[in-house]
């Protein structure tokens, strides 16, 4: 960045990674998905210290990971760089993605702007702090407007129709495997056909109707390899489990707008 104060204010559409399992050592596809819900954040920079104000309405959870973030990137880069982060989570219901509208916001500030490139490098200060597939590929949410693929290490297949769902959290569940799985070939297998099966149904029907069939898969397959139950339901309600930050799953329930 310049020797000079910089301002900047993103308006971000929140992203949760809709159908996606982690499987320890294997980089399963993940597709991530726009909600209802708007996330606004504003950074001001400036080129001395390395301090990072974070503001009060910021889920507790995830400020010790911007901060460490944050931290890690100014080493990254070799520069030092202050941050004052105001943040308008609004409804935002995927508490996840609050890092990563505040840390792109940072990396935007410092860069010069977002875009694809520079979003990729910033996975690799994810990586670095754990952070796993199904949220780092939410970064990509700013610079997309319809659903995509992303898979670590390889390109981004973005949908051709829009697709927007409502969402709110359930439960937050620790994430521990059960048990290593013999088959884990096939239980990868089966994670990316999920990913696959979903991304066709959205390029056929572009409805939440559609992406049932594979949500089933993906929740069975979270139940299989890590124990995450459902909530009884309804047959008009519609749960996927989510990764979160630090071990954790997130259920979610989710419907159309």
């Amino acid at each position: 960045m310049s020797g000079e104060v910089v301002r900047v204010r993103y308006e971000f559409t929140e992203h949760v990674p809709l159908i996606h399992v982690p499987i320890p050592g294997r980089r399963n596809p993940v597709l991530v998905v726009p909600t209802t819900n708007k996330v606004t954040v504003e950074a001001k920079v400036t080129p001395e210290g390395r301090s990072l104000k974070l503001p009060a309405n910021i889920p507790q959870e995830v400020v010790e990971i911007i901060i460490i973030f944050y931290s890690k990137l100014l080493e990254e880069v070799g520069i030092d760089a202050s941050a004052e982060i105001t943040a308008y989570i609004g409804n935002a219901a995927y508490v996840p993605y609050a890092y990563v509208a505040v840390t792109n916001a940072v990396v935007g500030a410092l860069s010069g702007g977002i875009d694809e490139e520079i979003l990729w490098a910033a996975t690799t200060v994810d990586s670095a702090l754990g952070v796993g597939d199904g949220v780092k590929a939410l970064r990509f949410s700013a610079v997309k407007s319809r659903p995509y693929v992303w898979r670590s290490g390889e390109g981004i297949i973005e949908a051709s129709r829009k697709f927007t769902t409502a969402i709110s959290t359930v439960a937050v569940r620790d994430l521990s495997m059960l048990d290593e799985p013999a088959e884990v070939d096939t239980l990868t297998h089966l994670a990316g056909m999920a990913v696959v099966t979903a991304f066709r149904a959205l390029e056929e029907k572009g409805t939440l109707q559609g992406l049932i069939p594979a949500l089933r898969l993906a929740n069975a397959l979270w139940h299989a390899l890590y124990g995450v139950e459902l909530p009884a339901t309804t047959r008009k309600e519609t749960h996927a489990v989510v990764e979160g930050l630090r071990d954790k799953a997130i259920v979610l329930r989710v419907r159309s707008p």
